[in-house]
């Protein structure tokens, strides 16, 4: 192979990708990364690094290093995000409701840069004969970043309506607007993000309370329907150092503590009056072999018209205050705690797919947790614990996003 060298054109902290000519030989146009994400640049040819050091290269010529032939140059042309933002797959989802589940699908997108982001799914029940669905649409192009956020969705409660027969499953369906911007300070104060956003929410029954409990239908009237509308401001600092190699699982190391307070009111369109702050701490340490541990505290404080739903609830998985290996609202109040530690361990490298489709298998692995959440004011009062094993698998869906 014939020997070549290679120039250093450019000097930026978060590099130079994907490099392309102009039409015009006069301006180089790249991809940078930088501490708000990817975004594109250009630099003037006389300011590329003519004069750095040259060292041997035995390979293929770098093409951007001198302009390309007219034949195979770009068409100059404004970048545009809409290009790259619709649809390129459907994936079959569901979600239950008191008729059995909802069925539907799910889609999302982003452009080139990741500056603009969006999912959406949308859902059927037929036996209920009602829509679901959710939207998210992510901007950071602009600063501050701007995310709105809608669903209507079903939500269960375990339990809530006890009787001397049974425990009854109270369902209600969530319809929510969230409007949120988040300013990332870390050039002036490293690690520090602040936000502040308004949240329309009304919930509604979907249980049939009075047919499913004969005799007992003034318990319908026990849980709270209506407009529970809030608005809430939010500061994180964020050390973490993102996970870089399959071995390392989740963040490499570091710290997210981050505050949020709520307030309802007849100010912000609610038909209660609350008030919640929401502490969270989450640790992450990395350990030998690839392992990590993840240590995470969660207090919620409030303050006002306490429902049957409760101001807080513990339990579940995908909660606020998740107690793995419990239901959904196995206790509430307006003063909780909960936490958690998890060790998580690499089992299997995957790295599959099937052919075209929009699925993805990355890594398989492994996790020992152990749970704990308490009431501290409005329940009973008990500690609830809860200690397993799970097996967990990272897919990329759409062949961007990661699940």
């Amino acid at each position: 192979t014939a020997q070549k060298t290679v120039t250093t054109l450019t000097n930026f902290t978060g590099g130079a990708f994907e490099a392309a000519w102009r039409a015009d030989g006069k301006e180089l146009a790249f991809s940078s990364f930088s501490s708000r994400g990817y975004d594109l640049a250009t630099i003037g040819e006389g300011d590329l690094r003519r004069d750095a050091p040259k060292r041997p290269y035995a390979t293929e010529e770098i093409t951007a290093a001198v302009p390309p032939p007219a034949s195979q140059q770009a068409i100059d042309e404004p970048y545009s995000a809409l290009r790259r933002l619709p649809p390129s797959f459907w994936l079959p989802d569901a979600v239950a409701d008191n008729s059995g589940g909802a069925f539907g699908a799910f889609t999302a997108g982003q452009d080139s840069l990741s500056k603009h982001i969006w999912a959406a799914s949308a859902y059927w029940s037929g036996g209920l004969k009602r829509p679901y669905g959710q939207f998210l649409y992510i901007n950071d192009a602009w600063y501050p970043t701007f995310t709105l956020a809608a669903q209507k969705l079903p939500w269960i409660y375990r339990a809530l309506l006890p009787t001397p027969s049974l425990d009854y499953d109270y369902w209600e369906e969530n319809r929510s607007v969230e409007a949120r911007a988040e300013i990332d300070l870390s050039r002036a104060l490293s690690g520090l993000i602040v936000g502040a956003g308004y949240v329309f929410e009304e919930v509604g029954r979907l249980s049939r309370v009075g047919e499913d409990l004969d005799g007992n239908a003034a318990l319908a009237s026990l849980p709270f329907t209506g407009r529970q509308s809030y608005a809430f401001a939010m500061a994180a600092f964020d050390s973490t150092i993102p996970h870089q190699t399959f071995f390392t699982l989740g963040p490499q190391g570091g710290r997210r503590v981050e505050a949020t307070c709520k307030i309802r009111g007849k100010e912000t369109g609610s038909e209660r009056e609350a008030r919640e702050l929401i502490l969270s701490d989450r640790e992450y340490i990395g350990l030998p072999f690839g392992c990590a541990l993840n240590l995470t505290g969660l207090a919620g404080l409030g303050d006002g018209e306490q429902t049957l739903q409760s101001l807080f609830q513990i339990g579940g998985v995908d909660t606020l205050f998740p107690l793995r290996g419990y239901p959904g609202l196995v206790d509430g109040g307006e003063k909780v705690f909960a936490g958690s530690g998890e060790l998580l361990f690499p089992l299997y490298r995957l790295y599959r797919g099937r052919l075209d489709l929009p699925l993805y298998l990355d890594r398989l692995y492994g996790a020992f947790f152990y749970d704990a959440g308490r009431v501290l004011e409005g329940g009973d009062g008990q500690w609830r614990r809860g200690v397993g094993g799970e097996a967990r698998i990272e897919t990329v869906l759409g062949y961007k996003l990661p699940i």
